[in-house]
């Protein structure tokens, strides 16, 4: 070979990486209440085949929460995670923290690229979306104490409005009185206007609202103090506002109504809450409630003209109504009356008037021997108004149907 110049031939050929990157969000929620904190999960995955270079996540939280933290360990910083080289096959996780704010966007949308993004063969999996709705919840409820002596407004026409002696008294506080159930929502304070409201929207009393574990109906997930209008409807601080909830779509769970002299209430099965709003109406007979078992002696509400309520006569504050017996509820009315500073001489027959859980009928007085007196209302629950009670025996207890 006269040219050995031309026996050797070369091609060039520039290999581009492909890998495909995917990211997939999850949250999870402390508690399902604005003022409550979030935990995002971000875990990003390289399913190849090559590995991946540049590989960053971009994750700024909409206004519908607030950063608090994240582990990243100053990764992810102004919305973007970086993670730099990932491994054919190889994992990233990033978990942030933030709290949920009462208003604002809640979808939030991760999404990750890399430096060979064009040539990633599955674009779908680079955006990851996870959300909370901006959900109320409208309870709705009787208290027996403040329906005793409403009947009819005209002719057959059933009066549905509960009476507000407390508040055109004057007599309810402007601070919550339930403290002592340790609320998960901190608000606890009214402004004085809003017990301006008269009509079938005035204010009742204070409540107390549960939202409890879907699968374990004693767990208490949520709790916060409310206000209880004329019409059953149980409203947010402000007097007027459904209360709100803030969790994932289709959540679910058990709805508990306390008061401060009545026994609780609770739904009979967890139910999902909506943006549009979901309604639970204790006051309706067809509402499902729960009972610790089918028997007459556990029913969860009183039977009223107007439909179902509250038991009232828990002045004992504890989970059972009693006429007689231990921890009955009557000797709460005997200390609070005999016992007032203004009763020096400690008349049984003395009028107390104020803002007190013996205060069965709920007008700004308790009275525990003569005319009117609040002892007949537990009297007449315990021997007359309970199905379960066919003996008639003033020693029956009326148990408060919760899970506890």
């Amino acid at each position: 070979d006269n040219n050995l110049n031309n026996n050797t031939a070369t091609d060039s050929d520039t290999q581009n990486s492909v890998a495909d990157l995917a990211i997939v969000k999850t949250l999870s929620i402390e508690r399902p209440e604005p003022g409550a904190n979030v935990t995002f999960n971000l875990v990003v995955t390289n399913n190849g085949p090559s590995a991946e270079t540049g590989v960053v996540v971009t994750d700024l939280l909409p206004a519908g929460f607030t950063y608090v933290s994240d582990n990243g360990g100053g990764a992810y910083t102004g919305g973007t995670w970086t993670i730099g080289s990932l491994a054919d096959g190889g994992t990233a996780s990033l978990e942030i923290v933030a709290t949920i704010n009462a208003t604002g966007s809640y979808v939030n949308t991760a999404s990750v690229s890399g430096d060979n993004t064009a040539t990633d063969p599955n674009t779908a999996n680079n955006t990851s979306t996870a959300s909370l709705e901006e959900q109320i919840l409208r309870p709705k409820v009787y208290l027996q104490g403040s329906l005793f002596g409403v009947t009819y407004s005209s002719g057959t026409v059933v009066d549905s409005l509960m009476r507000d002696n407390l508040r055109t008294k004057n007599l309810i506080p402007l601070t919550s009185p339930y403290s002592y159930w340790n609320p998960t929502v901190a608000a606890n304070t009214i402004a004085a206007s809003v017990l301006n409201t008269t009509g079938r929207d005035a204010i009742v009393d204070w409540v107390f609202v549960e939202l409890r574990d879907a699968t374990d109906p004693s767990v208490i997930v949520s709790s916060r103090s409310a206000l209880l209008q004329r019409d059953g409807d149980i409203v947010d601080l402000d007097g007027v506002t459904p209360l709100p909830v803030r969790s994932p779509a289709g959540s679910t769970y058990y709805v508990a109504v306390r008061h401060r002299n009545h026994l609780a209430v609770m739904t009979e099965e967890a139910v999902t809450m909506t943006a549009a709003g979901t309604t639970v109406d204790f006051r309706k007979p067809s509402t499902p409630t729960y009972r610790k078992a089918d028997q007459l002696i556990h029913q969860s509400q009183v039977d009223v003209l107007q439909g179902k309520a509250m038991w009232a006569g828990n002045a004992l504050r504890d989970n059972a109504v009693i006429y007689q017996g231990t921890s009955n509820d009557v000797n709460v009315l005997s200390q609070q009356v005999v016992g007032a500073p203004n009763n020096p001489n400690g008349l049984p027959f003395y009028i107390l008037k104020g803002y007190l859980s013996g205060d069965i009928n709920m007008n700004g007085e308790v009275v525990f021997q003569g005319t009117g007196n609040d002892v007949e209302f537990i009297y007449q629950n315990v021997i007359k108004n309970h199905p379960g009670n066919g003996l008639k025996d003033s020693f029956f207890v009326i148990q408060q149907q919760l899970p506890e």
